[in-house]
């Protein structure tokens, strides 16, 4: 369900004695609704609204799925991450080729670094654009 529209705040729909009050306090508040307005009806993103960092990251795995040399990336803070999730997958070796299943992620957080340690059903030895949201 979309929002109706937003009535801006006008001076002109108060009595005179109110009006300059009016005209001070609209000017904060039509910005402030019709900015929540905009956001709601469509225009929220993870990567610019939610708490979570999103990357683009290469990587190749062994037959295990283990990354074949260090995999990390750097978070936008250093609060606790609940998960990483893969949003997009591309294999840049071979594109006839696809996941066995959804990629999953096992990673380590330290600070704001996130390392991560196995991803599942990739193909080995072949290069992978994952594109990953750390969720905080």
């Amino acid at each position: 369900m979309r929002l109706p529209s937003f009535k801006r705040i006008n001076k002109s729909d108060f009595s005179a004695d109110e009006q300059a009050m009016i005209e001070t306090l609209a000017a904060s508040l039509n910005i402030g609704i019709e900015s929540l307005y905009t956001a709601i009806n469509n225009n929220l993103t993870f990567k610019d609204n939610f708490a979570g960092t999103q990357v683009d990251l290469i990587v190749t795995v062994d037959s295990n799925g283990i990354p074949q040399g260090t995999t990390t990336f750097q978070l936008k803070n250093t609060n606790k991450v609940i998960g990483c999730n893969v949003k997009f997958e591309q294999n840049l070796t071979n594109s006839d080729t696809y996941p066995t299943s959804a990629p999953f992620i096992t990673f380590q957080q330290n600070g704001n670094i996130i390392t991560i340690l196995h991803i599942t059903g990739l193909s080995p030895n072949d290069e992978h654009l994952l594109r990953i949201q750390a969720e905080n």
